[in-house]
């Protein structure tokens, strides 16, 4: 069944235009490159397929050239927030019911703004550093781990910020000042699968991964203490909320599970990576067996702007996205910042989206894309979305009409 949402704005509506006509071009150029018996005659391999272990998984795929999608929103940032010399962060927050309320974080040198994904009105903003980014979703409610590295003080700090599910307001749950988080460049944190109302939380830093120890306070999230740092020298990390593992981007540019695990895929060039959830169809021989869980993990190329996508699985590249212009929105050509979305944020991004932050002479800004346009150009399959607060399959918008043709 195909639905739309009942109410887009001119700007989104402008967006998928931009999209679908951008998306068949290119689908029309690989036809014309095949009926000439070109090199891209030949099917491809299935990207999907991993687990060879012949084959050197940096390499990624077969693929003549970086898959192309165009920016279908753009959100300018203040000067005051990000100056556009300095590095930023880029966060995804999902509303418990209303998917067009969902809204896009973006923090700096000064502040944290979030940006309503549907409308582009700010919803909120609050004082504050921010140089790295992540949310988490801990007993049914969304909170934004932030974190200030100190950089000047020597002394870092990481704030929980909660984000009200009525207004979208921002106000700051707990704050833990701390030598361990100087010079973090990275976050990830995620509700324990294993102990309802916990917190899974990690600081990346040059010294290794610092645990964060997260508590209740008065009802709430609030970090209570840090480990000393362990494993390899990290970049970023991100944690699969399903499982509760944490993958870590490495100095050296390896991808690992686990703080000090074996590395999954060694890029060539990462300065941040994000997580997505997908929940593939049941098998047709055993329909009422649970779906199992997809993990694919995104990568962003500071100095290109561009992304790449991995199994979480294998650690295979599955390829490569560069963010092109669109009738309203130039390319991406370089990025500051990454932010990878599994929910239903509405419309086009109904299963998830990827956000690149970058900076340049008309200052900073975030580009997303939807993943569903990631996923067709890179032949992944189209899987279900996962509920982000509680990782159940997304239910169908009840602000959407059937715009299926019928038969009289």
């Amino acid at each position: 069944m195909k639905t739309a949402n009942a109410r887009h704005s001119p700007r989104l509506v402008a967006g998928v235009i931009a999209l679908n006509l951008a998306l068949a071009l290119a689908g029309c150029d690989q036809l014309i490159k095949r009926a000439g018996g070109g090199e891209d005659a030949a099917a491809p391999a299935d990207p999907v397929a991993g687990g060879d272990p012949a084959r050197d998984r940096s390499a990624g795929p077969a693929m003549d050239s970086v898959a192309e999608v165009p920016v279908v929103d753009r959100f300018d940032l203040d000067p005051a927030i990000v100056d556009g010399e300095s590095a930023f962060a880029a966060g995804f927050w999902s509303h418990p019911t209303l998917a067009f309320s969902s809204i896009v974080l973006a923090g700096g040198h000064d502040g944290l703004v979030g940006f309503v994904v549907e409308s582009g009105a700010e919803a909120a903003r609050i004082d504050g550093r921010v140089d790295a980014l992540d949310v988490a979703y801990i007993g049914g409610a969304g909170y934004a781990f932030a974190l200030d590295a100190g950089t000047a003080t020597g002394i870092g700090r990481l704030r929980i910020i909660s984000i009200d599910d009525i207004d979208q307001s921002f106000d700051i749950s707990s704050a833990l000042d701390n030598e361990a988080f100087s010079e973090g460049t990275g976050v990830c944190a995620a509700g324990d699968p294993d102990q309802p109302g916990a917190t899974i939380a990690y600081v990346a830093t040059a010294r290794g991964a610092v645990f964060v120890e997260v508590g209740i306070a008065d009802g709430v999230p609030a970090v209570s203490g840090v480990s000393a740092p362990v494993g390899a020298p990290a970049i970023d990390c991100a944690i699969d909320p399903a499982t509760g593992e944490a993958f870590f981007l490495g100095t050296d540019m390896s991808v690992r599970r686990g703080p000090d695990g074996p590395a999954l895929a060694r890029l060539e060039a990462a300065s941040a990576i994000g997580l997505i959830l997908k929940r593939p169809e049941a098998p047709e021989d055993d329909a009422d067996a649970p779906p199992a869980t997809s993990t694919f993990l995104v990568a962003l190329n500071r100095s290109s702007g561009r992304v790449q996508v991995l199994s979480g699985e294998t650690g295979d590249i599955l390829g490569e996205i560069s963010l092109t212009a669109s009738f309203d929105h130039a390319a991406v050509a370089s990025g500051g910042a990454l932010a990878a979305g599994f929910g239903n944020y509405g419309a086009v991004y109904r299963d998830g989206a990827i956000a690149v932050g970058s900076t340049g002479a008309d200052g900073a800004n975030v580009s997303v894309i939807p993943w569903n346009a990631v996923a067709d150009r890179l032949g992944l399959p189209l899987s279900a979305g996962v509920a982000p607060r509680n990782l159940q399959p997304e239910e169908e918008d009840p602000f959407a009409v059937d715009i299926s043709p019928t038969q009289p």
